[in-house]
């Protein structure tokens, strides 16, 4: 890892920027990163990756996630996310001998919904009110469909 952008302390942080994108920024503290280069007889260092979680909590199963390889310079990526209205997690993780070392585990973040819960017809008066004085219906903002293409798959689901 690099230089002067570092933080010296093993640990990974996740912020929302829209429905579909968040920043992760990561470091590893040199101890640790000394420990799993040099690591123990026949374990090789195989690389590190951040694993995004959908739901984000402790009980996440292994099949609701994705992993993003990075290299060892890099401390910070924009990151999209399949699913507008969900909570993601990211483990920074490293690969060492086979297996899959978690570094260190994010803050859980909730995207926003992008678009209204319900239909103006059933908002109050006063909502829709407000709503047509801040510009809204300008915005040309589509419905939301009820399957992202790029949403992460549960074991149970199956694509038809």
């Amino acid at each position: 890892w690099c230089c002067d952008s570092r933080y010296n302390e093993t640990m990974v942080r996740l912020l929302v920027r829209d429905t579909a994108w968040a920043f992760a920024f990561w470091d590893v503290n040199d101890e640790e990163r000394a420990q799993f280069r040099t690591g123990e007889p026949g374990s090789t260092f195989q690389g590190c990756f951040l694993r995004v979680m959908e739901d984000g909590g402790e009980s996440s199963r292994s099949a609701d996630h994705f992993d993003i390889p990075v290299d060892e310079s890099d401390l910070q990526w924009y990151i999209n996310l399949p699913q507008p209205d969900s909570r993601y997690r990211i483990d920074l993780c490293c690969r060492i001998g086979g297996k899959t070392r978690v570094l260190a585990r994010s803050n859980v973040v909730q995207t926003p919904r992008g678009s209204l819960a319900e239909e103006s017809s059933a908002m109050d008066p006063k909502t829709v009110e407000l709503l047509a004085l801040s510009g809204f219906g300008e915005l040309d903002i589509l419905p939301s469909e009820d399957r992202h293409p790029s949403r992460i798959l549960s074991g149970a689901e199956v694509e038809e």
